[in-house]
């Protein structure tokens, strides 16, 4: 387990929690990166849009 600041993946991502755990897109590829370690692609502000 590590600990992900996103505002340090994608600046311009200001959510808070609740917008985190239902539908922030880059916080889903740092999850799925976990996940998936083989298949882990760097996670950046076009995250949002992949």
């Amino acid at each position: 387990m590590r600990n992900v600041l996103l505002q340090d993946l994608c600046p311009l991502d200001l959510s808070e929690h609740l917008a985190i755990g239902l539908f922030d897109r880059v916080a889903f590829h740092e999850v799925a990166n976990a996940l998936d370690p083989a298949r882990a692609t760097p996670t950046t502000c076009a995250s949002a849009f992949s």
